[in-house]
């Protein structure tokens, strides 16, 4: 990662991860985008198959539904999915978002814990 990147990527307060697939049959492809996400401890919205994040839950994980709605996980076509996304991202852009002199996301404990 260049040192640009990563100051820019430190001034980013949600990734939004698309994906290698976005169906709704019943089954739910993981990939190592997620992973990746939680190394950077980032969090995330993810463009997936419907019921992604159900199945990340059912696995143990935490997700963020405290912070913004995850309604578009159960949105039964791609385009619903992406749509009630937007609303999500909408939702995101209204919080107040702390950073330091930097411009460096700081994040609050709760959001931390995930």
């Amino acid at each position: 990662m260049t040192k640009k990147y990563l100051k820019e990527f430190l001034k980013t307060y949600v990734e939004i991860v698309t994906e290698y697939t976005a169906k709704n049959d019943g089954l739910v492809s993981i990939t190592e985008k997620l992973p990746q996400t939680f190394l950077s401890k980032k969090p995330f919205i993810i463009v997936a198959d419907a019921g992604f994040l159900k199945q990340l839950k059912k696995l143990g994980f935490k997700t963020f539904d405290k912070f913004w709605s995850e309604e578009y996980d159960n949105g039964k076509h791609i385009n619903d999915r992406v749509r009630l996304i937007g609303g999500s991202i909408e939702e995101i852009l209204t919080k107040e978002i702390n950073v330091d002199a930097y411009g460096v996301i700081i994040y609050d404990e709760d959001m931390k814990e995930i």
